[in-house]
């Protein structure tokens, strides 16, 4: 084998186990968090590094003590399925509901995704490295 292709193996191996380690660690701190319904107060409107207009939805929820917490989502996009005044499911630490997030796949395994993304990157440079 070449040295390219042992680069692209090891990646890919090392990127999966990264995907692995951080879906564990997800739901293991996750076992414990606590699920309240939230609704979308409103939508932050920002530049990214390239002045695009992107948006993050600020979540209004009820903590287990009754009190009312406002988070912004931790994940941007450009268009957002989140509309103002939507009821969506928010898991958060019970010590500390300023964590919250919403409670979907990509945000609980968006790092997850990341690592497989870049396994699959691997898997493409090592064939195309059989195939000049």
């Amino acid at each position: 084998m070449m040295r390219a292709e042992y680069v692209a193996i090891l990646s890919f191996v090392a990127s999966l186990i990264i995907a692995l380690a951080c879906a564990i660690r997800t739901r293991r701190r996750e076992r414990d968090w606590l699920f309240a319904q939230g609704r979308i107060a409103e939508m932050e409107e920002s530049r990214d590094i390239d002045l695009q207009t992107v948006y993050a939805p600020i979540v209004e929820f009820t903590d287990h003590h009754g009190k009312v917490h406002h988070v912004r989502h931790k994940l941007r996009g450009s268009l957002s399925k989140f509309r103002s005044g939507q009821l969506v499911a928010v898991v958060y630490p019970a010590d500390d509901p300023g964590q919250a997030h919403i409670d979907t796949i990509w945000t609980k395994y968006h790092t997850s995704w990341m690592a497989l993304l870049i396994s699959f990157c691997s898997v493409l440079a090592y064939f195309s490295s059989q195939y000049p």
